[in-house]
């Protein structure tokens, strides 16, 4: 039971600190992926259930160990591991919903050094591009962004041309002067990918 209680408090703690620093990392513009999309607010999950399952085991190996001088100092180090773990999950939990990112599509450059990916805008229609550096399928470092103003169609209608330090977007739109819906035509915008 001892030796099924330490792999548990080893496979939660390794997952615990896979999240804290995959978490850390997107804070400094490096994203962890999975199937070629950023996880971003999904890190939360192993997160909490690192956390979680850390504290239970915790608080097993202190209720196994009390002795009968020390059993105020386990409980209020029990109480004190509950609250953490509590405080732990609802920060994680506000942080995903505010950091929750849907792509509704993704274009990789022709050398597979750059990925851009579209956020769709419900409220304003206008999408937003997100422009990425690649290192491998499952790291990559944010780089630029730009939302397509004025854009009017279907996303399967934009197209990425890749260049070497920057993206151009060309997509269906309206100017600022358009008069009618004979003015639509081809916009474009250049998200430039080699800021420092």
């Amino acid at each position: 039971m001892r030796n099924k209680l330490k792999i548990s408090a080893a496979v939660f703690a390794v997952l615990f600190l896979f999240s804290a620093i995959s978490i850390a990392a997107d804070l400094f513009g490096f994203s962890v992926c999975l199937f070629g999309k950023p996880l971003h607010a999904w890190l939360s999950l192993p997160f909490c259930a690192g956390s979680v399952g850390l504290t239970i085991c915790l608080v097993i190996w202190l209720k196994r160990h009390k002795r009968a001088g020390d059993r105020l100092l386990h409980s209020a180090l029990q109480v004190v591991l509950c609250v953490l773990c509590t405080l732990s999950v609802l920060v994680a939990a506000f942080a995903a919903i505010l950091t929750h990112t849907s792509y509704a599509d993704s274009a990789v450059s022709a050398d597979g050094a750059h990925k851009a990916f579209l956020e769709a805008d419900e409220t304003s229609g206008e999408p937003t591009v997100h422009v990425y550096k690649r290192y491998s399928p499952f790291l990559i470092s944010y780089r630029n962004a730009a939302t397509l103003y004025g854009f009017y169609g279907d996303t399967q209608d934009i197209e990425y041309i890749w260049y070497d330090t920057y993206c151009e977007v060309q997509y269906p739109g309206f100017t600022a002067d358009a008069q009618s819906d004979a003015d639509l035509g081809t916009l474009s915008r250049k998200i430039y990918y080699n800021v420092s």
